[in-house]
């Protein structure tokens, strides 16, 4: 995707159904499985042609990577998923990219997996977390952290282009299921191939139902050697391999977002700087993986920008992609999905913790509003256009504004989200503990506080909002400080009726023992964080203004309570997430871009060794907040990172950096 593109939805493809129900692409021209035995064709061509049984028990990793060509049904996943659920101990994590440019619908998905009641417990899991139809990649975490799958709405090559990029080798096994390469010859390339073989890594293996002599050619043109086998059932022949020689061939991509440090991933231990949503979600992905996390804090838990009663989970649509818009929308799925695993825990109360009940989102853009209405007529799941008789039936209370709906999003709690992030087993909490200080020493971080806490660790990451250009030398961070401030309302007959989130130039969340909280103001160049009575009738006619004459608020008008906190945002609105460059180093390895931005410089980013940053989150710290520690916990194991490159390049601390050098031209 590129920005100022039209913005679409990914497209359902057209499926009929044949004999026993078996699905049939309409554009291809064939079916997803076989007619006979589909779970025993995707064992034989799959499962077995890569010996699976047995790597998965002797595989010596922390985690083994399948890549496949083709999602379809997800059949082949939920078998490789059942698989290794069976596995003995000890085996790997499991990590499983699969590109699908058509993907299904959910009610499509359910129907082609009914007939397998064996999966049954397998897929009622996938589809409580299955993405709805927004290009891009998408993370859906299972199996507790111990299943990883990155479901990519988009043509393959774009997907194994994105991660060969990184001149890494991610994957041990393939499953070339596109259709039939006669029919979709683009998913059968050997640009495409080649981009398989560099993102692989040595030995990897793959399997395929297809004997097409040009595929077997571009295979071996790739690297891969090469076996003809017996095809499943009437069909003759099929092909499967091992990756023989590895690609030298390298990204022309000037990798400043990349670091030199590559050894993070042997590292048990962290220590995360900061108690609020953002080092939570940090201290809770690096748990999934098996490292053990202090998390100090200065104050106490969500005591800065993350403490306000009742934040908005949500992302605004536009007629455009944009590195914004894009970034939000993945960030907003992959919230989601994490917030509603947490009301499975009895004492994560929905209505008390929060709610992923919906948000209707006003607007006065009837451009933007009538382009959605055109392209997501379909995809209702993603967004719907409402008018406000509409929206008004829908929230409950009456709203004089058009706008969509957003199915994905709701309100939640923050504290109450730090606190379940942080009370897990491996997680430890010290708070309290006055001003901390990070330094190098004897090849390691000594991380103290000033009151108590000191401990020695090779990896730590900064959480701290804008107290982040505090430690070494970070002041280079183009951080800014805004103040904003919520106001509590009691709920009034009216108001209590509100079913679902509403935001317009402000927001108004339903009650929460018997309170609404509203908001927000924004101050850029106030330092004093106190309550203003100003900012509370700001909030109120922001809110006024929004809703219909007959909802009175003159009786709420009195005895105001809310909430001010200091949120840090970066220029660009996006955050500040990833490895930490060395400043003077880094100046010195990009300086020829001063000369020639277009430049091709190979060589990787001098990071200060294990250590990163996640801030900047602004006021979107709720949405924020879960896919940017995913992307940190990622890369610091050495997994495919769970969003592309163009936004990992997005995200990048080094940005600001090279942006600068490049300010520079002579």
């Amino acid at each position: 995707m590129l920005d100022n593109q039209p913005w679409k939805p990914a497209h359902h493809p057209t499926i009929s159904w044949k004999t026993n129900n078996i699905p049939y692409s309409e554009e291809n021209r064939d079916i997803y499985y076989s007619n006979s035995n589909g779970i025993d064709e995707s064992n034989y061509y799959f499962i077995n042609s890569n010996d699976l049984h047995k790597r998965f028990k002797t595989h010596t990793e922390e985690r083994f990577c399948i890549g496949e060509l083709g999602f379809g049904s997800g059949l082949n996943f939920l078998l490789t998923w059942l698989m290794w659920s069976n596995a003995p101990y000890p085996k790997p994590k499991l990590s499983y990219c699969a590109a699908e440019l058509n993907p299904m619908s959910l009610e499509d998905l359910k129907k082609a997996n009914n007939k397998w009641p064996q999966l049954s417990h397998l897929f009622a899991e996938l589809i409580e977390k299955y993405p709805v139809a927004i290009k891009g990649q998408h993370r859906i975490v299972l199996n507790e952290g111990n299943v990883h799958l990155d479901l990519w709405w988009c043509p393959a090559d774009i997907m194994c282009d994105d991660l060969s990029s990184y001149d890494r080798s991610y994957f041990d096994a393939w499953y070339l299921d596109g259709f039939a390469p006669r029919l979709n010859p683009s998913m059968w390339s050997s640009k495409l191939i080649t981009s398989i073989a560099k993102c692989s890594k040595p030995s990897a293996t793959f399997g395929t139902f297809t004997s097409s002599g040009d595929v077997r050619r571009a295979l071996e043109q790739a690297g891969f050697e090469v076996i003809k086998q017996k095809g499943f059932a009437k069909k003759r022949n099929c092909l499967k391999g091992r990756l023989l020689i590895s690609s030298t061939n390298h990204s022309k991509i000037t990798p400043w977002d990349i670091s030199t440090n590559t050894n993070e991933k042997s590292i048990k231990h962290a220590v995360v700087i900061g108690a609020g949503l953002s080092g939570a979600h940090i201290a809770a992905a690096l748990n999934r993986r098996g490292i053990e996390v202090d998390v100090v804090d200065s104050d106490k838990i969500a005591a800065g920008g993350s403490g306000n009663n009742q934040a908005i989970l949500y992302a605004r649509l536009s007629t455009k992609h944009s590195l914004l818009t894009d970034f939000s929308l993945q960030a907003l799925i992959f919230s989601s999905s994490i917030y509603s695993e947490m009301f499975f825990d009895p004492t994560f109360r929905r209505g008390e913790d929060g709610d992923l009940c919906g948000a209707f989102v006003g607007s006065e853009d009837t451009e933007l509003l009538a382009y959605l209405k055109d392209v997501l007529g379909k995809h209702p799941e993603i967004a719907e256009v409402l008018d406000h008789k509409e929206a008004s039936n829908r929230l409950g209370i009456e709203v004089v504004k058009n706008g969509y709906w957003l199915s994905a999003s709701g309100w939640m709690h923050p504290p109450s989200i730090c606190k379940n992030l942080l009370e897990r087993p491996g997680i430890n909490s010290t708070l309290d503990c006055g001003k901390v200080t990070v330094r190098r020493q004897g090849g390691v971080w000594i991380v103290k506080g000033e009151k108590k806490f000191e401990c020695q660790t090779n990896l730590v990451v900064l959480a701290a909002g804008d107290a982040c250009k505090n430690f070494l030398d970070l002041n280079w961070l183009p951080l800014r400080t805004n103040i904003g401030q919520t106001t509590q309302l009691r709920s009034s007959n009216d108001l209590s009726q509100l079913k679902a989130v509403f935001c317009h130039d402000g927001y108004i969340a339903p009650t929460r023992f018997g309170e609404h909280c509203i908001g927000s103001t924004y101050h850029l160049h106030k330092k004093n964080v106190i309550l203003r009575n100003e900012d509370h009738l700001t909030n109120i006619e922001k809110l006024r203004s929004s809703i219909g004459k007959s909802h009175d608020l003159k009786i709420l008008e009195t005895d105001f309570d809310g909430w001010v906190g200091r949120r840090c945002t970066s220029p660009d609105y996006l955050p500040i997430v990833g490895p930490v460059p060395i400043l003077s180093k880094f100046n010195g390895v990009y300086s020829a871009l001063s000369k020639n931005a277009k430049l091709h410089v190979p060589e990787k980013a001098p990071t200060h060794p294990g250590l990163y940053i996640s801030t900047g989150h602004g006021s979107r710290g709720l949405t924020y907040s879960a896919i940017s520690a995913e992307i940190l916990a990622s890369n610091i194991s050495g997994e495919p990172p769970p969003v592309s490159r163009r936004l990992m390049r997005a995200i990048s601390p080094a940005r600001f950096l090279i942006r600068e050098i490049i300010k520079r031209r002579s």
